[in-house]
């Protein structure tokens, strides 16, 4: 989390929802179109990953010198690949954050809704509304956005309290999608595990996951299946994850982690009565139903 708290000032701005206001009363269009930039900016906020995934190829070139050059390009090739999944990811993971009922966004939308109906007149709603979709309306909240930082900084509790676990996913999201870093040798998973662990919300999982469907995936009508292996730990918590079979495209495979990650409950094996860390292997399938 340090090391992207630099990066508030350039990334405020770099997230511009459109305000067009749909039809509704101006008191709910004007609430909705200030919280969902405020959570924008927190979505923004939270997924700046450092510029480190971007140049890791750089830093192996300069910690290892000797690394065969094809090695290194084809690690970069990875690393480009799966940046881009790898935020989509993490933008679906924070919005389904900010969507709980005691997230920022909802206590935010609480806070505006009332300041809004205690300050201004219907007939200045409307007005609010209509200038909010206008382009000057667009351009003040983009200069808003840069100057907001009392709002940020009461979500800062709540970012401190997300991050560590997204962070976490995030992180086993990339070894699973880049593989191997050259000159390192990856973990080698027990071939077999003491028994089957059991996904305790097999029923749901599916409609859970389903906002996770990469948008692009969609358009280019991509769909298929990839081989998780998953590391559970004694209490079933989901501790390391490799893409043992790819999907032939690396969003499905970085969603595939991502919603696993953040929705899987899971029941570990046991050995003589008692709950045993393991690898397991997961199969999930991305299909396209229109």
């Amino acid at each position: 989390m340090r090391r992207a708290l630099p990066l508030v000032a350039a990334v405020l701005g770099a997230a511009a929802p459109a305000l067009a206001a749909p039809a509704g009363a101006p008191l709910e269009i004007v609430s909705k179109v200030l919280t969902d930039s405020y959570a924008a900016r927190l979505e923004t906020l939270l997924c700046a990953l450092p510029d480190d995934i971007a140049h890791a190829g750089e830093h192996l070139r300069a910690q290892r010198p000797g690394l065969p050059a094809e090695d290194l390009a084809a690690f970069d090739a990875r690393v480009g690949s799966a940046t881009p999944a790898l935020l989509a990811a993490c933008r679906a993971r924070v919005a389904q954050a900010l969507a709980a009922d005691e997230g920022p966004a909802a206590h935010y939308a609480e806070r505006i809704h009332a300041a809004l109906a205690a300050g201004l007149a219907p007939r200045e709603l409307a007005e609010a509304r209509a200038f909010l979709s206008s382009p000057a309306g667009q351009h003040l909240e983009a200069q808003r956005r840069e100057a907001d930082v009392q709002a940020l900084q009461e979500a800062m509790p709540w970012a401190r309290r997300v991050g560590p676990a997204l962070y976490a996913e995030l992180s086993m999201m990339l070894r699973a999608e880049v593989g191997p870093v050259p000159g390192v040798p990856a973990p080698e998973p027990p071939p077999t595990a003491p028994g089957r662990a059991r996904l305790r919300n097999a029923g749901r999982i599916g409609d859970e996951c389903a906002p996770f469907y990469p948008a692009d995936a969609r358009r280019r009508g991509e769909q298929g299946s990839v081989v998780m292996l998953l590391h559970l730990a004694e209490d079933g918590r989901l501790t390391g994850l490799q893409v043992e079979s790819s999907s032939g495209a690396a969003a499905l495979d970085v969603a595939a982690a991502a919603c696993v990650g953040a929705y899987g409950q899971f029941e570990p094996p046991e050995v003589d009565g008692h709950a045993v860390a393991s690898w397991q292997r997961l199969r999930w399938t991305w299909r396209l139903t229109e």
